[in-house]
């Protein structure tokens, strides 16, 4: 588990490993297939889940950085 920008996952002895990702957090997440934040990348939003079992993207995670959420829609 993290909660800030991670731009090599085996940091954490967790690079090319997962199969699933879940955002706890308040924040936009975006894991990149390889390190330093390069290459293909999912996107998951606060409270989102993702199985990765079965997709290219399967133990492919070597990064992670996240973004602060912006509302969106009327502001008035």
């Amino acid at each position: 588990m993290v909660n800030g920008d991670v731009p090599h996952l085996d940091y954490y002895c967790f690079d090319d490993v997962a199969s699933s990702l879940v955002n706890n957090t308040k924040s936009v997440v975006r894991v990149f297939q390889d390190y330093d934040y390069k290459n293909t990348a999912v996107t998951l939003f606060p409270g989102e889940a993702l199985d990765l079992n079965g997709s290219s993207f399967n133990d492919q995670a070597s990064s992670v950085q996240f973004f602060t959420a912006v509302a969106t829609g009327d502001q008035s």
